[in-house]
């Protein structure tokens, strides 16, 4: 009994960082989707006439 509760407690917070990691990688894409749209906007400016 005390060795499966333990079992559980550890998947649970295997589950719990798992979690964590996904919400890092989303913030990580957000945050390279917000750079990307930056530089895009800047380089057009750059390279083209054409204004988004």
């Amino acid at each position: 009994m005390i060795k499966n509760s333990k079992f559980q407690e550890k998947r649970i917070y295997q589950n719990v960082e798992i979690k964590i990691v996904q919400l890092d990688r989303l913030k990580l894409n957000s945050m390279l989707k917000a750079l990307t749209a930056e530089q895009i906007i800047k380089a057009s400016h750059y390279y083209s006439p054409i204004s988004i």
